[in-house]
């Protein structure tokens, strides 16, 4: 019996090293951008404007051959405007500034195809403030989640990646509004824990590229 285990765990080991294609000390890079511009217009009398943008990095590096770990760093803005006749305009802006770590494991499927499984976690600020109530806003919150997934090297410089984005997830968020006015200050605390299966949504799956640096 631990005859057959060890010759298992060479054969395991056998396989694995067949398949590892990434270097100790390889570098990932990814990243995006996004903006969005939409306009309203009612007539001559109601103008609305919204607008959101963004940009984000990350930069990963194999600390094993199947075995990364990283950070990123993320920004965004959304900014919403109406403008009416014999109406004070009103402007509606919200600032989120995000950090992240990640550490992820690969297992080889087949010859570079991979099933891969990250564990991350994100600490960010956001702030803003609405013009037409003289209203400030600020806050932080943090997250962390599991994310399995599958990822397949396109070539000695490029991996893409499919994930499920909404396997385990964890956050906690605080925010603050400071009216002027005698109403005083709001505070809001939210404490949510998700996990989610579900087939048939888009939006629970993550697509993207890797660049690899040698």
């Amino acid at each position: 019996m631990k005859m057959k285990n060890f010759s298992f765990c060479i054969l395991l080991l056998f396989v694995i090293s067949v398949h590892a294609q990434f270097t100790t000390g390889q570098k990932l890079l990814s990243g995006g951008v996004n903006f969005g511009n939409t306009n309203y217009n009612y007539g001559d009398s109601i103008k609305q404007n919204s607008l959101a943008a963004g940009l984000n990095f990350s930069l990963g590096k194999f600390i094993s051959p199947l075995h990364s770990i990283g950070f990123g760093l993320s920004y965004s803005i959304s900014n919403y405007t109406q403008k009416q006749p014999g109406v004070a305009n009103y402007k509606n802006q919200m600032n989120y500034l995000g950090a992240s770590f990640f550490s992820q494991y690969y297992f080889p499927l087949a010859k570079k195809f991979y099933a891969f499984l990250q564990w991350n976690s994100t600490a960010g600020i956001n702030f803003g403030s609405v013009t037409g109530y003289s209203n400030n806003f600020k806050g932080y919150s943090i997250a962390t989640g599991l994310n399995p997934g599958l990822s397949y090297k396109l070539n000695k410089r490029f991996l893409f990646n499919a994930s499920l984005t909404n396997l385990v997830s964890l956050s906690y968020s605080h925010s603050k509004n400071n009216p002027n006015v005698m109403s005083g200050n709001g505070v809001m605390n939210s404490f949510t824990l998700s996990s989610s299966l579900n087939s048939g949504s888009v939006s629970n799956i993550g697509l993207g590229f890797i660049y690899l640096i040698q």
